[in-house]
């Protein structure tokens, strides 16, 4: 596998998703064997992954550090490769999850999340969520 880091980039072939470590602020770019997934089922993709079983990998994405900003994944050479590159950020992206949402539903994403109604019956759900969009009147 070959590796360098120059100017705050990182390139690395070969899977090596250890760079965000390495370069906070910076972009880094991995690559490797990998067949395009629209490839995989054809004839074309199974004579390439029979010749070399590295082309049956897929990229690593479950891999990435949840700092991954701007991804992108592309394939080259005959699609035969994965080429992952994306910019590393400090902590989670800077997004206001309490911020009110409009419409029906209403709440935030962070009460949208938290506060799902679990173990209740249908017509329970039903009157809670009937409720909550009654006008109240004066």
């Amino acid at each position: 596998m070959g590796s360098s880091a120059k100017g705050g980039m990182r390139f690395a072939f070969g899977g090596d998703v250890e760079g965000p470590r390495l370069v906070v602020g910076g972009r880094v770019v991995v690559g490797d064997e990998g067949i395009a997934p629209w490839h995989r089922q054809s004839e074309y993709g199974a004579i390439l992954m029979n010749s070399n079983p590295l082309y049956k990998h897929e990229p690593p994405l479950d891999l990435l550090p949840e700092t991954v900003r701007e991804a992108s994944v592309r394939w080259l050479i005959g699609n035969a490769f994965y080429v992952i590159a994306f910019r590393v950020g400090a902590g989670l992206p800077d997004v206001d999850l309490d911020l009110p949402i409009k419409g029906g539903r209403g709440g935030t994403h962070r009460t949208r999340y938290y506060g799902r109604l679990e173990g209740v019956t249908p017509d329970a759900a039903l009157k809670a969520i009937l409720e909550r969009t009654e006008v109240p009147t004066a």
